[in-house]
């Protein structure tokens, strides 16, 4: 996946402010902790970190409704971490996919990242801004001492190389072969850690 991010910032193509290429929605507010436990899923801060995917396993239960106000996430948003214990965990990107039915939310300490006017593919997207030349950007934006944070308004200014949809498409295909991969060489693992114990 690392080199798929690498080979998205040779891709060339026009540069363009984050903020011209998503819309920024922000996670969960107002909730306390006696709210969480049950009602609908949301994907947990931790869940964002377990990319390039979001998982089966990267969500917990709270009670919200869009009728609060409250961001309900669709398929192809991109999901980012807007807050960390150290520079290199800020900014991490996952890829959200509607696997569940009904109001699904995102937590308080990630933004969601909604494409705008189809000029990016989320997977694509996702290749650019986890490859060594954003991060960079992140790591310069990056502030606090014991907490570190980014600002919605400086991310917004980030800039992106996005090329032409054949060459975005390209990496999206690329990006899901190898995460299939990846999956089966786990799934290989288990089975053959499973064998060695019988």
């Amino acid at each position: 996946i690392a080199a798929v991010s690498r080979a998205s910032q040779k891709a060339g193509g026009e540069k363009y402010q984050l903020g011209t290429l998503f819309e920024f929605l922000n996670g969960l507010s107002g909730k306390t902790a006696d709210d969480f436990g049950e009602g609908h899923p949301f994907v947990t801060y931790m869940g964002v970190f377990d990319g390039p995917f979001i998982k089966d396993n990267a969500y917990g239960l709270v009670q919200a409704s869009s009728n609060e106000g409250q961001t309900v996430l669709k398929s192809g948003d991109i999901l980012m971490t807007m807050t960390s214990e150290t520079k290199p965990e800020a900014g991490f990107v996952s890829l959200y996919e509607n696997a569940h039915q009904g109001e699904v939310f995102l937590n308080s300490f990630c933004a969601c990242l909604r494409p705008k006017a189809n000029k990016v593919i989320p997977e694509f997207a996702y290749c650019a801004l986890s490859s060594p030349d954003f991060r960079r950007q992140i790591w310069r934006i990056s502030q606090g001492s014991t907490r570190i944070n980014l600002s919605k308004t400086e991310v917004k200014k980030l800039l992106l190389d996005i090329p032409s949809e054949e060459v975005q498409l390209g990496f999206a295909g690329s990006l899901r072969t190898t995460v299939e991969e990846i999956e089966k060489s786990k799934r290989l693992l288990t089975a053959l850690k499973k064998q060695k114990r019988g």
